[in-house]
């Protein structure tokens, strides 16, 4: 069994303390690929006395830890395959972030674009980083099925890349308040659904089926002001013409209230019904 004197740790030490200062990430990777020599020991000890380091499983026979590199997309690596290269958390951070909001590396040299990315790291992963085929992954994308977003469950929308558990719940949240999206712009409305994101979605969604409607001959003034689309002043004029004039023969009515912009009338008509309400005699 290999065993390390005084003048073994002291040299480990010296190195180490060097390593911290260089973040040299292909001396790193390097040394640990040295699986078969008798200085096995010595690299994984000096592998996991650097800040950040994974280590993947026991080896019995020498009692120390080795991490094994593996060729890796870094469009889905999770952060431990990154910080086996020396790459800072913050870095990582970014490129996670990065990817969530619908960011995609066609090719390792990208990740060069990601703020705060080192030449270093770059050279580390050269020899381990293999991006998916860009054709395959548009060919693929492009035979998807478009998501209705009006009847799609939180687990469906999460299939969407950069919808997350959160966003997902948000947009049901906010669809199930406004009573449906009436177009796909309507998306971008929810927060955290930025353009970035909306211009990878907008592709793979679609917004059919009917929508909920509020019925302005009985609606009560808590009823119109929870909607997003109305104010408290056009709730207001929804009403006092109602009461002056009694019941709303149809929607287009509300273009009689002078208070009530066009703007505003186009953004709510989708979201209201004059209902008949003849009582029996």
């Amino acid at each position: 069994m290999f065993s390390l004197t005084a003048a073994h740790l002291a040299t480990l030490a010296g190195l180490s303390h060097w390593l911290r200062k260089t973040s040299n990430a292909q001396l790193i990777v390097e040394l640990n690929q040295t699986v078969n020599a008798p200085s096995q020991a010595a690299s994984s000890i000096l592998l996991d006395s650097v800040p950040g380091r994974v280590k993947a499983g026991p080896i019995a026979e020498e009692g120390v830890t080795k991490t094994t590199v593996q060729r890796f997309d870094p469009n889905h690596a999770e952060a431990a395959i990154f910080r086996q290269f020396g790459i800072s958390q913050k870095v990582i951070s970014n490129i996670i972030k990065y990817r969530n909001a619908g960011g995609y590396f066609k090719k390792c040299e990208d990740l060069k674009k990601i703020y705060g990315f080192e030449e270093v790291w770059l050279e580390a992963i050269q020899a381990y980083c293999n991006c998916a085929d860009t054709k395959n992954r548009i060919q693929s994308e492009m035979s998807i099925i478009p998501i209705n977003i009006n009847s799609a469950s939180a687990d469906s929308l999460q299939i969407l890349k950069g919808i997350g558990p959160v966003l997902s719940s948000r947009i049901i949240k906010y669809r199930d308040r406004l009573g449906g999206f009436n177009q796909i712009e309507q998306l971008k409305e929810v927060y955290g659904v930025q353009d970035s994101l909306y211009d990878i979605l907008q592709s793979q969604i679609v917004a059919n089926g009917k929508l909920t409607t509020i019925d302005i001959n009985t609606a009560t003034f808590k009823a119109l002001i929870r909607h997003f689309y109305i104010d408290y002043n056009t709730a207001k004029a929804i009403i006092n013409y109602r009461d002056q004039h009694g019941e709303y023969e149809e929607v287009e009515e509300l273009q009689n209230i002078i208070s009530l912009s066009d703007s505003v009338y186009q953004r709510i008509f989708p979201y209201l019904s004059a209902e008949k309400n003849d009582t029996i005699k």
